[in-house]
């Protein structure tokens, strides 16, 4: 589905981010059409928009604020709508799953024994797992800035980094060319950058077969030893300046032309470098062990057994015959999976 630019607009401004005195981030609904809401528009009792239709189908603003909510961290949601990409393509998902769904409840699906006692689960795991998290938020204790001054004074050395390069390259594949016209090709864009023609930046746009290039622009701001093919890491790594550029380097993947942004000598982080993850990191461990040993309190308390009930419940999945026909095959059952 392809959401129009005056929809687009519209539907970026569902998530408007306002940063509280209190730090704390909000996330304000507002209204998606740029026109009133009319009896054509919206629900008159839940003032719910219709957002996109196909059929019986409709996605409407509270199936794509669901979505958010569940699916999208609150510090994401602004990015996230900011992309006509990832609209359309959430857009597409629901109203998919919403053509199917209808055809579902009209073969009367969810009457199934079995679909309503995964819904049952299903529910249980969302509130399980959201009242853990929950609670481990609101239990967990400690300073967490001196706890992480701690673990990096323990340890210094695990915050030691190699050198590093920031490099931008454009790709000439040789997947649907051969190997001379792509080295020929990437001759023809090394010299256009050299003369002024073209700059490293147009060329990325214009030429580089990289799938990544169209997220970073060609950009790897943080290469270490290991993390690149060897003769892209090695043409890379020898660049004595930030503006030198390669010529032609030749990868598996075809020719590279390969510029230095920056370089990071050796060395180790300092604790300001790294308190806001490892303050993160404590954090979690701490929420973590607060709802460990919530959990290991709810399982010592008393617990009582209806072995009655138990009993029934077993003979009725593994009725008494098929243990005695168990039995007569040599085989224990109560050793079976």
């Amino acid at each position: 589905m392809i959401i129009s630019s005056p929809l687009r607009l519209r539907l970026a401004a569902v998530w408007a981010f306002f940063a509280l005195s209190s730090g704390s981030p909000v996330f304000v609904s507002v209204s998606l059409a740029a026109e009133p809401l009319t009896a054509e528009t919206a629900d008159p009792e839940t003032a719910d928009p219709w957002l996109a239709k196909r059929g019986a189908a409709t996605v409407s603003r509270r199936d794509f604020e669901d979505f958010l909510l569940a699916e999208v961290k609150p510090e994401h949601r602004p990015g996230f709508m900011a992309s006509d990409r990832r609209v359309s393509e959430v857009m597409e998902g629901l109203l998919m799953n919403r053509q199917v769904e209808i055809e579902a409840d009209a073969a009367g699906i969810e009457r199934q024994p079995e679909v309503q006692a995964k819904l049952r689960r299903a529910r249980q795991r969302v509130i399980v797992q959201a009242w853990l998290e929950q609670y481990g938020f609101d239990h967990a204790r400690g300073d967490y800035e001196q706890l992480a001054r701690e673990r990096y004074l323990a340890n210094p050395a695990a915050f030691d980094l190699p050198e590093a390069v920031d490099v931008s390259h454009i790709l000439i594949s040789t997947r649907e060319r051969d190997d001379a016209a792509a080295l020929e090709l990437a001759g023809e864009i090394e010299g256009r950058i050299r003369s002024g023609d073209l700059s490293f930046a147009e060329a990325v746009r214009q030429y580089s077969e990289d799938p990544s290039a169209v997220s970073n622009l060609g950009r790897f701001p943080e290469v270490r030893r290991g993390m690149m093919v060897a003769p892209f890491e090695e043409a890379a790594f020898a660049l004595p300046e930030p503006g030198a550029m390669t010529g032609p380097v030749q990868t598996q993947y075809g020719y590279h032309l390969i510029r230095l942004n920056g370089k990071t000598a050796a060395g180790r982080r300092t604790f300001d470098d790294v308190k806001a993850s490892l303050i993160e990191t404590v954090a979690l461990e701490r929420r973590a062990a607060a709802r460990d040993e919530y959990e290991r309190q709810l399982r010592n308390k008393p617990q009582e057994a209806n072995e009655e009930a138990i009993q029934a419940l077993i003979d009725k999945y593994f009725p008494p015959e098929a243990r005695e026909a168990l039995r007569q095959a040599g085989k224990n059952p109560d050793k079976t999976g």
